[in-house]
């Protein structure tokens, strides 16, 4: 069974392939470069990796949380 982890890797990868055939605009390229690091960093610290949107469903924050859904640490927050 597939974790969310993997579903989201899988389709950051799917998006970075596409944007490296050119098939994605280029803004995307942050995108791609952004879950590299995701990646990299969700399989290498404890905790969950939670991905937190607003009511428009735009990305605001990437956070790594325990259990009890208390922050650890932010790996990337959306500017202001």
């Amino acid at each position: 069974m597939q974790t969310e982890l993997d579903k989201i890797t899988q389709a950051l990868r799917l998006l970075s392939a596409r944007l490296t055939l050119k098939e994605v605009e280029p803004e995307f390229a942050e995108v791609a470069a952004l879950a590299a690091k995701l990646e990299s960093i969700a399989r290498a610290a404890p905790g969950d990796v939670v991905v937190t949107t607003d009511a428009s469903g735009r990305c605001v924050a990437v956070t790594r949380q325990d259990k009890e859904h208390r922050i650890l640490s932010v790996i990337w927050e959306a500017e202001a």
